[in-house]
């Protein structure tokens, strides 16, 4: 990795469908450079995948939280369920964006998209509830988001 390879990655996670051309231009290299360039760091990983940048709000989810999560490490060893387990069982709640192991006094932290606050709390207080594992949620929820 060197400085080019640096303004590649940045350049690409502004838009991730930056012509390569104008890649080379904003750069003034070759763009068989850039090329060679973005081909080397997906085969060693850095690239792992493009993603797109989705307005929620256009798609009626305008609701945005943040969940900790306490486990109860004994009910966990009773059922012989695993962290990582417990949490793809989360992942495939509806509206869960994303589960993280977390250190610090919570054990996970989930990031949940809703249609509104009845949907979030059904989420919760519903959905959530039934995880065996799940001693305790703090949710909070993201009034502005800057990316």
């Amino acid at each position: 990795m060197d400085q080019i390879d640096e303004q590649i990655l940045e350049i690409l996670s502004g838009n991730a469908k930056t012509p390569m051309q104008k890649i080379s231009q904003r750069l003034s290299i070759p763009i068989t450079t850039v090329h060679n360039r973005i081909k080397r760091l997906e085969k060693h990983g850095i690239i792992r995948n493009y993603t797109i940048n989705i307005d929620y709000e256009r798609l009626g989810k305008e609701v945005y939280a943040i969940v900790l999560i306490s486990l109860n490490h004994a009910v966990l060893k009773q059922a012989n369920l695993s962290i990582k387990e417990l949490m793809k069982k989360i992942k495939w709640i509806s509206g869960v964006e994303r589960v993280s192991e977390i250190t610090g006094p919570k054990d996970i932290m989930i990031r949940v998209r809703a249609s509104d606050v009845h949907e979030l709390d059904r989420i919760l207080t519903e959905d959530l509830r039934k995880v065996e594992g799940i001693e305790q949620t703090d949710t909070m929820i993201i009034l502005h988001d800057i990316q």
